[in-house]
């Protein structure tokens, strides 16, 4: 329960954090974009790696479904989630 609790914390923070940088004109979304990008990039190596070799690099680093490797995945769930919107940003811009 307290795993899930943890977990479930992330959600609302991360919310609260995309609100701020919008907030700020923008600001600081572009560095938001760039760091979500590259965790999104490294959860996919570590699925590449699942994969072709059934290696899991985060489990092997923080322990298999352990609190903190938890955390990790949520994350960069998160981050992907939030990268939808980058399709929309991009479309406005070509426009």
């Amino acid at each position: 329960l307290k795993q899930y609790t943890i977990i479930l914390c992330i959600i609302p923070v991360f919310a609260v954090i995309i609100k701020v940088l919008i907030g700020k004109g923008g600001k600081y979304m572009k560095w938001f974009d760039n760091t979500s990008l590259t965790l999104v990039i490294i959860g996919a190596v570590n699925w590449l790696l699942i994969g072709i070799f059934r290696f899991d690099l985060v489990a092997f680093l923080f322990g298999n479904m352990s609190w903190l490797s938890r955390i990790i995945y949520t994350i960069v769930g998160l981050c992907g989630l939030y990268l939808i919107s980058l399709f929309g940003r991009i479309g406005s811009m070509s426009e």
